[in-house]
């Protein structure tokens, strides 16, 4: 079955790949980044004029309110990761050796996100030439991002962590999270996806229900603490979101 028939059928693809070493590398390295002071870790702060994501590198959140979750911006860890990041990082004086082997696990990654979301895009392009995905990927550098996330908040009685939403971007790729917790489907019919560790999720987001006029519908997801436990602090998650520099609305 072709990615974007698994998409129209389930709302979402499951695609075998060589990860979980690099998801796993990934996620312990963000959490032994995480144990340093917030002095030491805002040093990894980037700016950046990307056209979705105002840093790169460790992303505080410092207190106000997500729009979009309606939680407290301090409820989760943000890590992004391009490949910017590295000589952003040099040019600062940072001790990169440090974190080559969580560096090198995050390009990984990175490059395998490119090359799942790069077939969905030729799929696309096959199925409406007018958008003309591929060609942009190939002259264009996209707004692609790898995301770490670190969930340590106190859940509310339903077992929320993060309220359900679709995502803004073309493509989304789950790459696995330490505990299950991504649930999707519709409002009041939501199932956790099950998979073994070397399972990539793959989903559409707004972009690409706009650019197929619904075509593809953008899955909406909420995560969950599956174990309902009275506080929950130690949830990892490695996803990876392709932009590649597509705006909104169907190009003709």
């Amino acid at each position: 079955m072709s990615i974007l028939n698994a998409i129209k059928q389930n709302g979402f693809a499951e695609l075998k790949t060589s990860i979980s070493d690099d998801v796993v590398k990934a996620m312990d390295g963000f959490e032994r980044f995480l144990n340093y002071d917030f002095a030491e870790r805002k040093k990894w702060t980037f700016d950046t004029a990307r056209m979705v994501n105002s840093q790169i590198g460790y992303v505080p959140r410092e207190g106000g309110i997500n729009p979009m979750t309606r939680q407290p911006y301090d409820f989760k860890d943000v890590f992004h990761f391009d490949r910017s990041l590295l000589a952003r990082a040099k040019e600062r004086g940072l001790n990169v050796a440090e974190w080559k082997d969580w560096f090198e696990a995050l390009e990984n990654l990175y490059k395998k996100g490119e090359d799942i979301c790069s077939k969905a895009a030729e799929e696309l392009d096959t199925l409406h030439p007018g958008l003309k995905i591929m060609e942009r990927i190939k002259h264009i550098e996209g707004n692609d991002i790898l995301r770490l996330l670190h969930y340590h908040m106190k859940k509310g009685e339903t077992g929320v962590l993060g309220r359900g939403h679709t995502d803004e971007w073309l493509f989304t790729v789950n790459f696995g999270e330490n505990i299950p917790g991504l649930r999707v489907g519709e409002q009041g019919n939501m199932q956790f996806i099950a998979r073994d560790k070397n399972t990539a999720i793959l989903y559409p987001g707004k972009k690409a229900e706009s650019l197929t006029n619904g075509d593809l519908k953008a899955l909406y997801h909420e995560v969950v603490d599956p174990q309902l436990k009275e506080d929950f602090k130690d949830r990892f998650a490695v996803t990876f979101f392709f932009d590649a520099n597509v705006p909104a609305g169907r190009m003709m």
